[in-house]
């Protein structure tokens, strides 16, 4: 957890708006409890401590969706197939899901030796609290309209049950998790344009 002297630390750079930053290879169980203390925290000093689950479930989906890049991208090159070939991606999919949950931590462990990182940071800007993912793996324009999708179907749904019953997705696994954040920044006042992936020199960036 984390400690006082982390605390102090956290609101010092709060108050003169330097960024928080966590690296990580492998996104470890310790480190999302550490993720959530951090977060926890920051939102109480905003005086929000009542919408932290569902920025919680937000920064989560983000940071899952980072790490199953890297994954991804290390699975593909382990078996030879190319992201960007369409019919290469779809054979790949295939069996991603399976082979990767069945041995995730030797992909992992390829992951930490490609040096592919997830770089989670919190910056307060003001009145602003912007937490950005970053990951060094790029992500692909297939992958990148397919969010953009899930975000505009999004808009059509009224309830999380509305969503569940009409979205069924086992090749990718992200598209619900999507929808739904969307539907918790909804509910907390925020519209999608509160969600931002963005691509520059090698790096995917998703700032909420």
């Amino acid at each position: 957890m984390i400690t006082e002297a982390h605390k102090k630390k956290i609101y010092s750079a709060l108050t003169k708006s330097i960024p928080i930053t966590i690296t990580t290879y492998k996104v470890s169980r310790d480190t999302e409890v550490r993720i959530e203390a951090i977060l926890e925290l920051i939102l109480k000093e905003f005086g929000l401590d009542d919408v932290f689950d569902k920025i919680s479930y937000c920064l989560k989906e983000i940071i899952t969706n980072a790490k199953k890049a890297n994954t991804k991208r290390v699975y593909f090159e382990k078996n030879g197939l190319t992201m960007n070939d369409h019919n290469e991606y779809k054979k790949g999919m295939v069996s991603f899901k399976e082979d990767t949950l069945g041995n995730i931590d030797y992909y992992l462990k390829l992951q930490e030796e490609a040096g592919l990182f997830v770089k989670i940071t919190f910056h307060a800007k003001g009145n602003v609290l912007q937490l950005v993912v970053k990951n060094n793996s790029v992500i692909s324009q297939k992958e990148l309209s397919r969010v953009y999708d899930r975000m505009a179907r999004a808009r059509t749904y009224h309830s999380m049950e509305e969503a569940f019953s009409e979205i069924l997705d086992d090749s990718e696994g992200a598209g619900l998790g999507i929808v739904i954040m969307v539907l918790m920044l909804k509910k907390i006042g925020l519209t999608e344009d509160a969600f931002e992936i963005s691509v520059n020199d090698g790096v995917t960036s998703a700032a909420l």
